[in-house]
C-alpha cells in the first residue's frame, strides 16, 4: 500500500510538471496584445492602397515562448465604401509566424510566410510547429466563417458612420499606421468617436514636422480620436473637412 501511494504521488507530480511545462511554453496574449498584432499585419501586409480602409481579423493558432514566436492565421482585406455598403478591393487569408521581443513588454520583431503555390505546404512544415501542420494545411471552414463574420462586425461599425466622419476616420488611422509613434500598433482603432474641434485648440495642434500654424483650425474641422483615452494608447487628430486630410494631432498630456 505504501508502495502504491508512492507511485501515485510521483505520476501526480510528474504529471503536474508535465502540465507546467507546456503552460509556460506559451506566450499569455492580453487584449493589448491582439491589438498590436492586428495592427502590425495592417501596416506590413498591405493589400491595396488605403491602411485606413484595410481590415483585419486574425485567428491565434499558438505561441512559443522560448523561441520567441507567435503562430496567426489572418484575413486581410481593404474595402471601398459606397453610401450604404462596402465593396471588397483586395484581400489575402494566409498564416503568418511573428518574432516577438518579450524584453519590455510585448513588440514584433518580424514576421515570416509561406510562399504560395507548390511551396506552401513544404513552408508551413518548415515554419510553424509539427502540431500546427494540419490545422494550417486544412484551415477549418469553421475558423474562416468565424474570421468573416468578425470583419463583417468591423465593416459594418464603418458603415454606422455618415460618409464624411468615414473619411475622417480612414485618413485618421492612415495618418497613424504611417506616424513615427512607437505606440501607433497599441491603439485599438476599432475604438472611435468623432466630435467638433474648439478653437481654443488650435495652440496646441502639432504634425510630424512640429507646431501647426495656428490659423489651422476652423469651426467645420473634426476632432478624430482614436483608441482608449484612459492610458496612453490613442490619438486625437484634427480632420480638415474642405482639404479632405489630416492637418494635425494633439499631443498625448
Amino acid at each position: 500500500m505504501k508502495n502504491m501511494k508512492l507511485k501515485l504521488i510521483f505520476l501526480f507530480t510528474l504529471l503536474l510538471l508535465l502540465t507546467m511545462g507546456c503552460t509556460s511554453r506559451e506566450i499569455q496574449l492580453s487584449d493589448l496584445d491582439k491589438t498590436v498584432i492586428e495592427n502590425y499585419i495592417r501596416s506590413e501586409y498591405r493589400t491595396g492602397g488605403s491602411l485606413g480602409n484595410t481590415f483585419v481579423a486574425v485567428d491565434i493558432l499558438g505561441s512559443d515562448r522560448n523561441k520567441e514566436e507567435v503562430y496567426i492565421w489572418a484575413l486581410i482585406e481593404e474595402y471601398s465604401f459606397g453610401e450604404t455598403s462596402a465593396e471588397v478591393e483586395s484581400g489575402a487569408s494566409l498564416p503568418f509566424v511573428l518574432e516577438v521581443d518579450m524584453d519590455d513588454g510585448f513588440a514584433i520583431a518580424g514576421s515570416r510566410i509561406p510562399r504560395d503555390g507548390s511551396m506552401f505546404s513544404e513552408d508551413v512544415k518548415n515554419l510553424f510547429p509539427e502540431g500546427l501542420h494540419g490545422k494550417i494545411l486544412d484551415y477549418p471552414s469553421e475558423h474562416i466563417e468565424a474570421l468573416a463574420d468578425e470583419m463583417e462586425t468591423k465593416v459594418e461599425g464603418r458603415l454606422d458612420l455618415s460618409r464624411e466622419h468615414r473619411l475622417a476616420v480612414e485618413k485618421a488611422i492612415g495618418y497613424v499606421m504611417e506616424s513615427p509613434w512607437e505606440n501607433r500598433l497599441r491603439i485599438d482603432l476599432s475604438e472611435i468617436d468623432i466630435a467638433e474641434v474648439h478653437p481654443e485648440l488650435a495652440d496646441s495642434l502639432w504634425t510630424h514636422d512640429g507646431p501647426a500654424p495656428q490659423a489651422s483650425i476652423d469651426p467645420s474641422d473634426l476632432l478624430v480620436e482614436l483608441g482608449s483615452s484612459e492610458g496612453h494608447d490613442f490619438a486625437g487628430l484634427v480632420f480638415d473637412i474642405e482639404k479632405g486630410e489630416i492637418i494635425g494631432y494633439l499631443p498625448i498630456q
